[in-house]
C-alpha cells in the first residue's frame, strides 16, 4: 500500500470499528466501540477521507444530529447517517 504502518493499522481499525457498527444498526442489538481508537480514526477520517470520497470508499459526509455522542461523528465522516436504525418489521 506504500502507507506508514500506523496508517494501515488505523485503516484496519476503522474496518473493524464501523463495520460491525453497520452490523448492529442493521441487526438491532446495540454495539459501542471502545472510546481509546475514536481519535486515531477520527484523524484518520478527516486525513484520507477526501480521496476516500474520491475512490468512492466513502460517502459525503452526513449531517451531524444535535447532540451526536464521539462516536456517531466517526460513521457520518465515511457517509452513514449515525442515527440510522433497521425499520421496525
Amino acid at each position: 500500500m506504500n502507507l506508514p504502518a500506523r496508517t494501515v493499522g488505523a485503516m484496519a481499525l476503522l474496518d473493524l470499528t464501523v463495520h460491525p457498527w453497520d452490523l448492529a444498526r442493521a441487526t438491532g442489538p446495540p454495539w459501542t466501540p471502545d472510546t481509546e481508537g475514536l481519535r486515531v480514526l477520527e484523524e484518520l477520517v478527516a486525513v484520507m477521507g477526501p480521496a476516500a470520497r474520491k475512490a468512492g470508499v466513502f460517502g459525503e459526509p452526513a449531517p451531524m444530529p444535535a447532540g451526536a455522542s464521539a462516536f456517531e461523528a466517526l460513521p457520518a465522516g465515511t457517509g452513514r447517517d449515525p442515527r440510522w436504525s433497521r425499520p421496525a418489521a
